[in-house]
């Protein structure tokens, strides 16, 4: 930690195949398969990712040191480390190579998935050491990976437009007030549209209801709730008074951390990645501004000091 500040690093699922990783243990990779993800509502097909399909067994015979070499590196570099894929610690999805195959997990059965993945979240949390451990647990998860994290301590992640209360009539979102605190809250990731770019799909009644489900419209902060009228909801972009009113609520949450992205602190559209897809566009997205000239443009500044009271007023700073 510098003057405050958390870094935190990536411990990416799987390493490419033309990756220095790769090459020097290839004994432990599976080449035949690549990794991905099963078909669902997102992708019918499911994803290729172009990763090598982890050999497991080969793995846990030379117990994880591979593994366990990447979190000694991370400890050295991080003060906090993201699982990334963390349900593919569980179970695996791999392709046999080739355009038209047929996808499997491994291990295949559910008490085997179990086990592994109580297995290799208690080794990273014990090589993590002073590090702060989450886990990406987005996408289609089985109710036993959260169940895990949840009994060793491990936060996931919570994007407000995603939680809803799916056993109440309507099935309202939830109010990130009332998160657990063992949850990193947020308003996306790299691999979502951007905050203004979901804003600007929803129709007028939708965006009522989320601005009244998030009690959005009892904001108190850097805009107050009482800006959110109609011609504000009704507007064809995300107005800056709705973008201050839903990061009030995303920084009142009581979960353990919130971790907003750039874009949508300041409202912008710039995806960085369609997930599923090669694509130039993807991972292209850099700063448009110069940081070092942060103070000499009064518009940035104005912004940032805003944001800055929304974190004091929540405690968060």
């Amino acid at each position: 930690m510098v003057k405050g500040v958390l870094i935190g690093g990536d411990l990416a699922f799987s390493p490419a195949r033309d990756s220095a990783e790769v090459w020097a243990r290839q004994r432990l990779f599976d080449f035949t398969r690549t990794v991905g993800a099963p078909p669902d509502v997102f992708s019918p097909s499911g994803q290729r990712w172009d990763l090598p399909m982890p050999d497991w067994a080969r793995m846990r015979a030379e117990d994880f040191s591979f593994i366990r070499a990447r979190l000694r590196r991370a400890r050295a570099l991080y003060d906090l480390i993201r699982i990334d894929h963390v349900v593919g610690l569980f179970r695996t999805y791999g392709f046999p190579l080739g355009p038209d195959t047929k996808g499997a997990f491994d291990p295949v059965k559910e008490a085997a998935q179990i086990a592994q993945g109580e297995e290799l979240l208690k080794l990273i949390i014990a090589e993590a050491g002073a590090m702060r451990t989450v886990a990406e647990d987005l996408g289609v998860v089985p109710p036993f990976v959260r169940a895990t994290m949840s009994q060793l301590g491990v936060p996931g992640y919570k994007i407000i437009r995603w939680e809803h209360d799916w056993s109440a009539a309507g099935q309202p979102f939830r109010d990130p007030r009332n998160y657990p605190a063992a949850a990193l809250v947020t308003t996306g990731t790299h691999d979502t549209e951007t905050l203004a770019e979901w804003w600007e799909t929803l129709r007028d009644d939708e965006r009522r209801r989320f601005v009244k489900d998030l009690r959005l419209d009892r904001a108190r902060g850097a805009s107050s709730g009482a800006a959110l009228n109609s011609r504000v909801l009704s507007a064809t972009g995300l107005a800056e008074p709705v973008l201050d009113a839903i990061l009030e609520a995303v920084y009142a949450s009581p979960g353990q951390l919130a971790i907003i992205p750039l874009q949508d602190l300041f409202g912008w559209k710039d995806r960085i990645n369609v997930p599923g897809t090669v694509d130039s566009r993807n991972w292209r997205w850099r700063l448009p501004f110069d940081p070092s000239g942060l103070k000499n443009d009064p518009t940035l500044r104005a912004r940032i000091d805003k944001i800055r009271a929304l974190t004091i007023q929540a405690g968060r700073f």
